[in-house]
């Protein structure tokens, strides 16, 4: 079984990376609408292509995993989810942010289910409830933290920092 340490070092990070990519994009929508010139709900296409492509690749991110293993899975995803990440900072067009938002889409599914893997893998059956438990409370701070940090990020660097700390972030947990 897996300590305690290395089950929170592995399900913390992408606890937060998920939780950042959900919720650090309204902020910076004005930003995004300036810069593109459309309107509100043109820009909001990117979070409806986002949670639309998110919960599709739920029907597959659990076979593969059982499949192929889950740290080839968790590797994968992260994978996608970097290229949709680095693809939205790069974007010239509206087109460009929807689509990559897509693929972020794609590849956080992996990073949002596997932390409740890992844990019914190595937590004794009696402890895995009360682990669960400590990961959701993580999992809540994402609203409140995601478009907080992504404001001040965006107000002092511009929309397109919080994808590069976005593309950071995920490039640790991948080294890890």
């Amino acid at each position: 079984a897996m300590g305690a340490f290395g089950l929170w070092a592995s399900v913390v990070p992408m606890c937060i990376i998920c939780h950042l990519g959900n919720f650090f994009f309204v902020p910076i929508l004005g930003q995004v609408r300036a810069e593109f010139n459309v309107t509100a709900a043109e820009a909001g296409a990117a979070v409806t292509v986002y949670s639309l492509c998110n919960s599709l690749s739920c029907i597959v991110c659990g076979p593969l995993a059982d499949a192929f293993g889950r740290r080839p899975t968790t590797i994968a995803t992260l994978v996608v989810h970097l290229a949709g990440s680095a693809g939205c900072f790069f974007s010239s067009d509206l087109t460009g942010l929807v689509l990559s938002r897509g693929v972020m889409g794609l590849g956080v599914t992996g990073i949002f289910i596997m932390p409740s893997v890992v844990v019914a893998d190595a937590v004794k059956p009696e402890a895995q409830g009360k682990t669960l438990g400590n990961i959701m409370m993580l999992l809540v701070m994402g609203p409140i933290v995601g478009p907080l940090a992504a404001g001040f990020l965006s107000a002092a660097y511009g929309w397109r920092s919080v994808f590069a700390l976005h593309c950071g972030l995920v490039v640790l947990l991948l080294a890890v």
